[in-house]
C-alpha cells in the first residue's frame, strides 16, 4: 500500500506570535501574527488528528505510523525528527 497525503493549514490570525506544537515529536514552531503554517502529513493509513488550544499554544497530535513536514510561510523548516513514523 502507497503513502497518502494532507495538507494542514494553520493561519495566525491573532495579533500576538503562537507556538504550534507538534506531537507526539515534541516539536514546537513559532508562528508570528499574519503568519502561516503548513504542515503536510504522510501516511500509510489515516488516524485521527487531536487539537488542543491553549493560551498562546496550539496543540496537534497526530496518529502513529505518519510523517510530517512542516513549512512557515512557504519556507520549510522541517525537523529531521518528523520524518521518522510516530510510534504506534
Amino acid at each position: 500500500m502507497g503513502k497518502s497525503s494532507i495538507d494542514y493549514i494553520f493561519h495566525n490570525k491573532d495579533t500576538r506570535d503562537i507556538t504550534v506544537n507538534i506531537e507526539p515529536w515534541a516539536e514546537k514552531f513559532s508562528v508570528p501574527s499574519g503568519a502561516t503554517l503548513s504542515i503536510a502529513i504522510s501516511y500509510g493509513r489515516i488516524g485521527r488528528l487531536e487539537t488542543e488550544m491553549g493560551s498562546g499554544t496550539f496543540t496537534m497530535w497526530l496518529w502513529s505510523g505518519c510523517s510530517a513536514e512542516v513549512a512557515l510561510d512557504g519556507e520549510d523548516r522541517t525537523p529531521r525528527s518528523l520524518a521518522i513514523p510516530a510510534p504506534f
